[in-house]
């Protein structure tokens, strides 16, 4: 993501604030020197672990990531870029939310449509569509994810197998 976005360049200025760590630190870590080096509009700032992530969330206009972190970032109202395997991105929408209930908030692979510079640049440009795409997060959060309503799923589960007539061979 850093090397894309650095290597296109920007008519606006962009800050990538890049919260936790794993295998790749030290070259996510060399990334951004680079990026940063160059003196372009691109300025990355790696966190490293952060202990409360919610500030980060908070700050970003877009966030891009996978699994729970791509759900906390919907969770906070951002538009999110899911990220995944071998130039795996795509954007968290009406269009895509099905696919990623069934197949889980990752991919693999190139995927088709626009890339991941696209998608950050057009983004940049249309604040209305990043509200609009921050509160679809927000309510698909709210909607399937939340305690609430994983309570009353389990509560569904658990009526269905209570009112389900007993049979010793099971």
């Amino acid at each position: 993501a850093i090397d894309a976005l650095d290597s296109v360049g920007s008519v606006r200025p962009l800050t990538m604030l890049v919260a936790g760590d794993g295998d790749e630190a030290a070259a996510v870590r060399a990334a951004a020197d680079r990026a940063n080096a160059t003196g372009g509009p691109l300025r990355v700032r790696v966190l490293g672990n952060v202990r409360d992530p919610h500030p980060v969330y908070d700050a970003a206009d877009i966030v891009f990531g996978m699994g729970g972190s791509a759900l906390r970032g919907a969770a906070h109202a951002k538009p999110v870029i899911v990220q995944g395997r071998g130039g795996f991105w795509r954007l968290l929408a009406p269009e895509s939310v099905d696919d990623f209930l069934r197949e889980g908030f990752f991919g693999t692979g190139p995927t088709p449509g626009p890339s991941f510079v696209d998608l950050v640049h057009a983004l940049s440009e249309q604040p209305n569509r990043r509200s609009e795409l921050g509160a679809f997060g927000r309510r698909l959060v709210e909607e399937r994810f939340a305690l609430g309503a994983a309570v009353g799923r389990l509560e569904q589960i658990y009526r269905t197998e209570v009112d389900r007539p007993w049979d010793a061979s099971r």
